[in-house]
């Protein structure tokens, strides 16, 4: 790269030397060659691409965002950028703003398959396979053999239930395709639906013949083994599995359930504990650990485990339904007002125990379990929340005993306010409060 004449003068020179540093790890270095870039040439969605994807690295995610959103409105309809902006959003929660860069992209290139793909995609996950299909139709129309629309319309039968139809598709494109491992997985998938053990455990190995790295096929084939009772074979496969994915977390979980059937609890616990460190913040991992020890009669270790679980995410119903032995704790505070928080409160609470509706909801809520309530015998009571308590907030502010403005941890500008709930969303745990200014 270095020895192109005039070279120095050229952005693809700064960005090619720049994704040189990107892959070397020299952060700053390609910091610097990505800005040399997009001063010569401003509106490069490339290196705007390549900047976010420094970002990325640096967990700067408010920055990654604003350089991944300039790139893809720079790049041409018919971009790969476009479409990873558009699997961002949908990773953030903003699947409607996702849904729509996809489909004003089919309507400025309709030929362009990737992005039909995209949508299908996304209907499938939100299970709205009328319109899943309708896009599957839509790519077929256009390419009658298309692998991914071809997968889709089998995950569409399977998701409606109907194991004979997605066993009929998924033979067809076995044929089609001889050498997909994803294929004989999802084959797999839809004779199980039908009891066929013999043929789902046959295309599971299929699947790991071609593909030895199937996650998806090595896991299924190891919850088998262990429910038919071999566990040592489910052993040997997540551990061939796990060294090849270390960070594939269904398999260490279903490993450690491998070594409990072989009444091996401190394999499992071996297991847990390196997963602990690996995601300290999971409150499924030491809930777990609970499990084991209650099971080993170490009472206070296993109720130490569920506290901790509890400490990471304070409703996990698991957790509760742990240290209540079953039972549910006697009085709920809700005080958020949504519709899935009430449900939860109604969840925690013990037969005939008391929930306080605190939290501010809309004046009705949809999909309200008053058939739970009436069995279970709770009881109910509303509180206005906001009674008594602006005199006394006031004179803490106003005292100095609380430091208000150290809450607000970020702050936007108005044009940055889409980015601005995109990073909200996706660093719940970071941001205590986020300020737009206006103005």
């Amino acid at each position: 790269v270095e020895s192109l004449p005039h070279a120095a003068e050229n952005p693809a020179y700064h960005l090619a030397l720049g994704m040189l540093a990107l892959r070397e790890k020299k952060l700053d270095d390609a910091g610097s060659e990505f800005r040399l870039a997009l001063a010569t040439h401003p509106n490069s969605s490339q290196t705007y691409f390549a900047l976010a994807e420094l970002c990325a690295l640096q967990k700067n995610g408010k920055e990654m965002a604003q350089a991944l959103k300039k790139a893809a409105e720079l790049a041409p309809e018919r971009s790969p950028i476009r479409l990873k902006y558009a699997d961002y959003l949908t990773q953030v929660g903003a699947a409607e703003d996702s849904r729509r860069i996809l489909q004003e992209m089919t309507e400025k290139a309709p030929d362009y398959i990737p992005a039909w793909v995209g949508l299908m995609d996304r209907a499938l996950a939100e299970k709205k396979l009328d319109d899943a299909e309708k896009y599957a139709d839509t790519i077929l129309g256009r390419d009658e053999i298309n692998y991914e629309a071809l997968i889709g319309r089998g995950s569409i039968s399977l998701a409606r239930g109907d194991a004979a139809k997605a066993v009929s598709q998924f033979e067809r494109m076995s044929a089609m395709y001889k050498k997909s491992g994803q294929v004989n997985y999802e084959l797999a998938v839809a004779y199980l639906m039908e009891h066929d053990k013999v043929k789902g455990m046959a295309n599971l190995n299929q699947a790991l013949t071609l593909e030895p790295g199937n996650a998806n096929a090595a896991v299924l084939l190891a919850e088998l083994d262990i429910r038919d009772g071999d566990p040592a074979a489910a052993i040997t496969l997540l551990n061939r599995l796990i060294k090849r994915s270390p960070g594939f977390g269904q398999a260490h979980l279903l490993l450690a359930q491998a070594y409990l059937a072989q009444q091996k609890p401190e394999s499992a616990m071996s297991v847990y504990r390196k997963l602990a460190e690996a995601v300290p913040k999971n409150p499924q991992i030491p809930l777990l650990m609970g499990v084991v020890l209650a099971g080993q009669h170490k009472d206070s270790e296993a109720r130490a485990s569920f506290e901790k679980s509890l400490e990471l995410a304070p409703d996990y119903m698991p957790a509760v339904r742990q240290l209540t032995e079953g039972w549910g704790v006697d009085v709920v505070l809700e005080c958020v007002g949504l519709e899935e928080t009430v449900k939860q409160a109604l969840s925690m609470v013990r037969r005939g125990g008391r929930v306080q509706l605190v939290g501010m909801s809309a004046a009705t809520l949809a999909g309200f379990p008053a058939w739970d309530v009436i069995l279970a015998e709770l009881e109910i009571h509303g509180q206005f929340r906001y009674v008594n308590c602006y005199p006394p907030a006031l004179a803490l502010v106003h005292s100095g005993a609380v430091d208000v403005a150290s809450m607000i941890t970020h702050r936007w500008a108005l044009e940055e306010a889409p980015e601005a709930f995109a990073y909200v969303h996706e660093h719940r745990a970071e941001v205590i409060k986020g300020m737009v200014r206006v103005g």
